[in-house]
């Protein structure tokens, strides 16, 4: 596995590669981290998607 900074893997491939089918494309890229949140935040004002607090119920981490 490797580390890939955020914002810059493509899906699909180039209009111009060799024997490239029709239904490669268009390339699009996956979110960066911080365009994952806004999104999934869906405009709210708040520190997480799920509102002023967070839970270990709701992200993986040492809540004690």
């Amino acid at each position: 596995m490797i580390a890939l900074p955020g914002g810059t893997f493509q899906m699909g491939s180039p209009e111009d590669e060799l024997d490239r089918f029709p239904n490669e494309g268009p390339r699009h890229r996956l979110p960066s981290e911080s365009e994952w949140e806004y999104a999934a935040r869906a405009g709210k004002q708040t520190p997480f998607w799920s509102g002023d607090c967070i839970t270990t119920d709701q992200a993986n981490y040492y809540g004690n």
